[in-house]
């Protein structure tokens, strides 16, 4: 455990079973280096997420938790996909498409249900996503 203070009234505890003992004579710890240096990823991804934020006004802890692994899962999912070579559209055009393949299976089982109004019917229709829609960044 070391005790770090940088500053008059500010004291920061760290724990650490990685690093040895804090030399003499340096201004920070090691081990604020090196959280330092990884700290940069976690910004960005936070920034990538509130882009498109899912999260929604909630007093339930476990939403909050369900609403930000969402917001990961997507977030790495536009990620393996902007990796590929021909993928080339934006997050918001990702988040469209995934949304509409989650939901798809549920629509048509929906649709086929006879004991649903004519409305819903109709809505299904005229909501649907349609399936070649452009949402490319560049113009091919």
């Amino acid at each position: 455990m070391i005790n770090y203070v940088p500053r008059k009234n500010s004291n920061v505890l760290l724990l650490t079973s990685y690093h040895s003992k804090l030399k003499q004579g340096f201004k920070r710890p090691n081990i604020i280096n090196d959280y330092n240096l990884g700290k940069g990823c976690v910004d960005s991804r936070d920034a990538r997420i509130e882009d498109f934020s899912c999260k929604r006004k909630t007093n339930r802890y476990i939403m909050l938790m369900l609403y930000f692994i969402v917001e990961v899962c997507i977030n790495n999912g536009f990620l393996l996909m902007r990796h590929q070579q021909s993928y080339q559209k934006t997050k918001k055009c990702f988040m469209r498409e995934l949304s509409a393949q989650l939901v798809k299976q549920h629509i048509e089982m929906r649709y086929q249900n006879e004991k649903i109004h004519a409305q819903t019917k109709h809505a299904f229709i005229h909501y649907r996503l349609p399936q070649n829609h452009k949402c490319y960044r560049y113009q091919l």
